[in-house]
């Protein structure tokens, strides 16, 4: 015999108890063995203090995999779905509902291209293709990465090779420095990163790992980026761990694998649902932190970069907070001070306090209680407004 379990009966995510000089907090185990975890130390060490400030990346992403393709393939599916060729389908119909999804959330998108599914037809990339969605993309505020994704039995380097000639002949003048590379593929693509092929990479996207790191050095000059969301995944879980992700570093990536639209079997969802259910998700995972800025990839790295070397200080006196950064990337550590392109990112969470000015930074709310502050010194103060003053009504 079955029965529903009624939500206050649940197990708690996190229970509290408040003593008059300390706090004891339980965790359910389930929730403190994955990356949800980092939110929900964050959330404690918030409740154990009148206040706490850290630092953020300060970026969210949405990444477009195997999106565009520059080559008239898989006709038969596409024609029988969408009454196009492949290209017509991608610029007639994919291209608008994307880019205006985007652009009214205020998205920016990194599209990882394929500049050809099938390396063994005859169907080759179209330059004038490859040329329009370049354009496309700078005209729009995103950027071209590159998929590191092999759908049939060619080697990961012959279709590297193939897909370094294609960009080499036709955009010379354009580096890819970011690649998405899938499970299946990490190993041997991995191995192609010290090769001159590759050589402008400094950023490989990969799939969520609940168990490892969001984001890495996988050399001195190349970083591994975790993805957070499956832009067509979404469950009550996921948003928890997006929530919990954001809260603690302020970092989010959402992805949109075309594969399956593009290179479709008789089982494959058409474009309208895969799009109608991504717009959902997508407004979902962005605007539960809509205060966070809307980045590309290569973005988002130099925002990860410096994150992964601040370290900081703060002093509490009275109604101002003073922050001083102990260290930043070397390259930006001489100019910080001076350069206002130059900025860290922190979280102020407060227990009802509002905040009245930031000295050598700006600030922006981001939820009840809690403030982004964008720093431009390496030492900034943030006053808070005075308790009575919150209090006082005409």
């Amino acid at each position: 015999m079955y029965g529903e379990i009624a939500n206050e009966d649940e197990p708690c995510i996190i229970w509290r108890y408040r003593t008059d000089k300390s706090c004891i907090f339980a965790i359910n185990a389930d929730y403190a063995q994955s990356n949800t975890a980092l939110g929900i130390y964050s959330a404690m060490l918030y409740e154990a203090e009148g206040s706490i400030i850290y630092p953020v990346v300060n970026s969210q992403s949405v990444i477009a995999v195997n999106y565009p393709s520059f080559a008239d393939e898989n006709s038969e599916q596409m024609k029988k779905r969408y009454s196009r060729t492949m290209t017509e389908a991608m610029r007639d119909i994919i291209w608008p509902n994307l880019s205006g999804l985007t652009n009214r959330l205020g998205a920016k998108v990194t599209y990882m291209v394929t500049p050809q599914y099938n390396y063994k037809d005859s169907a080759g990339p179209d330059a004038d293709e490859l040329e329009y969605y370049f354009r496309l993309f700078r005209e729009n505020g995103d950027e071209a990465g590159w998929a590191a994704y092999n759908l049939q039995d060619s080697t990961m380097r012959q279709k590297i090779v193939a897909d370094y000639d294609t960009f080499r002949r036709n955009v010379p003048d354009y580096r890819l420095v970011s690649m998405y590379i899938n499970a299946s593929g990490r190993d041997k693509t991995m191995s192609l990163l010290k090769t001159s092929l590759l050589k402008d990479v400094r950023t490989v996207v990969t799939d969520y790992d609940a168990t490892d790191r969001l984001f890495t050095y996988l050399s001195s000059n190349v970083t591994e980026l975790r993805t957070t969301n499956d832009g067509l995944g979404y469950s009550y879980m996921n948003d928890f761990k997006n929530r919990c992700i954001e809260t603690a570093l302020g970092y989010s990536s959402v992805t949109l694998d075309m594969t399956d639209v593009l290179a479709p079997d008789d089982n494959s969802p058409e474009w309208s649902d895969v799009y109608e259910n991504f717009a959902i998700n997508l407004d979902g995972y962005l605007g539960s932190y809509g205060a966070f800025d809307k980045n590309t990839v290569s973005e988002t790295d130099s925002r990860v970069r410096q994150f992964m070397t601040v370290r900081c200080s703060s002093v509490r006196d009275g109604n101002e907070i003073r922050v001083t950064l102990a260290g930043v990337q070397d390259e930006t550590q001489s100019r910080l001070q001076n350069e206002a392109q130059d900025v860290t990112y922190y979280v102020l969470r407060t227990h009802g306090e509002e905040i009245e000015a930031v000295d050598g930074g700006s600030f922006k709310k981001i939820e009840d209680g809690a403030y982004l502050i964008s720093a431009q010194q390496r030492e900034f103060t943030v006053k808070l407004k005075d308790a009575d003053a919150l209090r006082y009504t005409d």
